[in-house]
C-alpha cells in the first residue's frame, strides 16, 4: 500500500512538473528568449521539432538549430523584434506518465495571438493551435523529446476564419535564410480550418502506457 501511495504521489509531482515545463516554454517563447528554450530539450536522445508550415528539425542538435538558429534569425532578421508578440496560452491538458516513470506524453489546446510583420507591415493575427508533446526524464528533470505544434486557426484579427478562402501563414523560408538552420524535412501534418475542412482528433490525447513506444511519437 505504501509503495502504491508513493507511486501515486510521484505521478502527481511529474504531471505538475510537466505543466511547469510547458508554461516555462510559453513564457520564454513570448519573450523571444530562444536560447533559453534550447535548455528545455533533451540532450541524451535525438529530438524532433515540428513547426507548422516550416517543417521538421530532428537530431541531437535539433533544438539548437530550430530555436537558437531559426527562431532567433526569424525575429532579428526577417520580422524584427520591435512591435512583435507571439503569445500562446495553454488549456485542456491531457498528460500520461509512462508506467516506468521515464517518459510521458501530453496534449494541450492553445488559443493565441500574434503581432508581426507581413508584407512589410505590422499585422494583428489570431493563431490557435494544439501541442502534441513527448517528454523524457533526464537526470531527474523532465525535458522535451518531441515538440509538435499543430495549427488550427490562423487569420488576421478582423477577418473571420470562416472566410471562404482561409488566410495562411507564409511557408517559404525568407530570402537569405542560412542553410545551417533550415529544417530537415517537410511537415508531417498540415491541417488548417476552412469551411470545407472536417475536424480530426489530431493530436489524439495519450492513453495510459507502460513504457516509451516510438510508434506513438507525436512526430513520425
Amino acid at each position: 500500500m505504501q509503495k502504491s501511495l508513493e507511486a501515486r504521489i510521484q505521478r502527481m509531482e511529474d504531471i505538475h512538473e510537466l505543466q511547469q515545463l510547458m508554461g516555462r516554454y510559453e513564457y520564454l517563447h513570448t519573450a523571444n528568449m530562444h536560447d533559453e528554450v534550447v535548455d528545455l530539450f533533451a540532450t541524451t536522445v535525438p529530438v524532433k521539432i515540428e513547426i507548422p508550415t516550416w517543417g521538421v528539425w530532428e537530431g541531437m542538435d535539433a533544438a539548437r538549430r530550430c530555436f537558437h538558429g531559426f527562431h532567433n534569425w526569424l525575429m532579428k532578421e526577417a520580422m524584427g523584434a520591435e512591435g512583435a508578440m507571439m503569445q500562446h496560452t495553454l488549456a485542456t491538458p491531457v498528460i500520461e506518465i509512462a508506467g516506468d516513470g521515464h517518459t510521458a506524453k501530453g496534449v494541450w489546446m492553445s488559443p493565441g495571438h500574434e503581432a508581426h510583420t507581413i508584407a512589410g507591415k505590422k499585422a494583428s493575427i489570431w493563431c490557435w493551435g494544439t501541442y502534441g508533446e513527448d517528454f523524457i526524464k533526464e537526470h531527474g528533470a523532465w525535458k522535451f523529446r518531441n515538440h509538435h505544434v499543430y495549427l488550427n486557426i490562423y487569420t488576421l484579427f478582423d477577418r473571420p476564419w470562416t472566410t471562404e478562402e482561409p488566410f495562411r501563414p507564409a511557408g517559404a523560408l525568407p530570402p537569405g535564410f542560412p542553410d545551417e538552420w533550415k529544417p530537415d524535412r517537410p511537415n508531417t501534418y498540415d491541417w488548417l480550418y476552412s469551411t470545407r475542412a472536417v475536424t480530426e482528433l489530431v493530436p489524439a490525447p495519450p492513453e495510459p502506457h507502460d513504457t516509451y513506444d516510438p510508434a506513438t511519437d507525436y512526430i513520425k
